[in-house]
């Protein structure tokens, strides 16, 4: 755990300590821009964390009153001989980078750079896009006279592969040159090899084939005879449950060319950890089937708010979860194409075209959450382009709660979260 603090220390006040569910943390370091700000980290090593995990408080205890805006962050994997590299510094402002915040540190590829912020006054920065940085927090003091406040905020930064120094870099608006500090440390990944998955539950697991036999030997020409089995009760998800019949959806068929792609839900699949396989078994050409024997919202289990395959043919794209989301095609100028993909079928968009789906009852109030996708982008003339985004108007002109995009220029992905309006 990192813990980070800035401080408006007009009478030079600094933290006196910090605890974790009353566990002392070690300040990493700290640094002045005279009484201006003040930017301290302190750190927990993973061995001293409580135990049972929990959510416990974090308590900073200063040496006098202050203002002052603290938050922490947990990092995983890390290298539990040697987590950090020597830290580095900067204050400065009023007149010599009054404008922009920034200091350079060495890092390494894999590594995770922890930075703070602490700026007089509570005008706003905004971190730049294309030093692979993501706030973690962005707070201000509240004090009614702007120059008695302290602006605080909390960065992760991807490691650079030497001799490429990360920077750690905010943009300022305001109506003056502005004093500020910054204390950033890189944090090194473990060089442990992960532990191994053993087993996985409700696994939606991809089967993509063009096989011969699917050609000539599937009786309907919808694939309704195409079904999943089981013959152990492990893979089935318990004692007496063998043998058992998979829920599965079948995304796309062609019965000329015996091409199957269907999602096949295994209730348990073992993983690289253990000591076996799974094996599983798929059955056709059954002429007495005449319905469908698809299952598709068995596939896709409560966890999973929304999945959209894109393999229609044409029109709108079907939500395959029980919620039922259809993701509505909006054309600017014309409607998507609807050509072969990697897997299965997909949109092709021309100019601003886009999906809109009504998906309001869609909050994850704060948890984690994830998105998935696989896309190509073969031109473009923005900068970023929106890849998925909660909430965002027509017009495109709010910051919505969360968007993931795609930078055309560098290749990078990013992700944004925005502290207003809920996910």
């Amino acid at each position: 755990m990192i813990v980070g603090v800035s401080i408006r220390n007009d009478s030079s006040q600094e933290v006196d300590s910090v605890t974790y569910n009353g566990i002392d943390l070690t300040r990493i370091d700290y640094v002045n821009n005279s009484t201006y700000v003040r930017a301290e980290l302190w750190y927990l090593p993973g061995t001293s964390f409580p135990y049972p995990p929990d959510t416990y408080d974090v308590v900073v205890n200063m040496t006098a009153t202050a203002r002052f805006v603290a938050g922490a962050l947990s990092l995983f994997n890390v290298d539990p001989t040697a987590p950090l590299r020597l830290p580095v510094s900067k204050a400065t402002g009023n007149g010599t980078d009054g404008w922009a915040a920034s200091v350079e540190i060495d890092s390494d590829r894999g590594e995770i750079v922890v930075a703070t912020l602490a700026k007089q006054y509570d005008d706003p920065v905004k971190p730049a896009q294309s030093r692979h940085q993501a706030d973690r927090w962005n707070r201000t003091t509240n004090d009614s006279s702007s120059a008695s406040n302290v602006l605080g905020v909390g960065a992760l930064c991807g490691g650079e592969e030497q001799p490429t120094a990360t920077e750690p870099y905010w943009g300022i608006t305001g109506a003056q040159w502005q004093e500020w500090a910054i204390i950033s440390v890189s944090v090194k990944p473990t060089t442990e090899a992960p532990p191994q998955i053993t087993t996985l539950t409700n696994y939606p697991l991809l089967y993509s084939v063009t096989d011969p036999d699917l050609k000539d030997h599937v009786v309907s020409p919808n694939g309704w005879d195409i079904i999943f089995r089981a013959e152990d009760d492990e893979t089935c998800g318990g004692a007496g449950l063998a043998p058992c019949t998979l829920d599965h959806e079948i995304e796309k068929y062609e019965p000329s060319t015996g091409k199957l792609v269907a999602w096949v839900r295994l209730p348990s699949v073992n993983g690289e950890g253990a000591g076996s396989d799974t094996v599983i078994y798929i059955y056709y050409g059954n002429r007495c089937i005449f319905y469908k024997t698809a299952n598709k919202t068995g596939v896709w289990d409560a966890n999973f708010m929304e999945v959209w395959h894109l393999s229609e043919p044409a029109g709108d794209a079907k939500d395959s979860t029980i919620n039922g989301y259809v993701a509505e095609v909006q054309p600017n100028p014309g409607e998507p194409t609807h050509p072969d993909a990697k897997i299965g079928g997909g949109y092709q968009f021309a100019g601003d075209s886009w999906l809109l789906t009504n998906d309001g009852q869609f909050t994850v109030a704060n948890a984690p959450l994830t998105i998935e996708g696989w896309f190509h982008i073969d031109s473009g003339s923005p900068t970023w382009v929106g890849i998925a985004t909660k909430n965002r108007d027509a017009s495109c002109t709010d910051d919505p709660p969360f968007r993931l995009l795609h930078g055309l220029a560098d290749g990078l992905h990013r992700v944004e979260t925005f502290n207003h309006g809920s996910l």
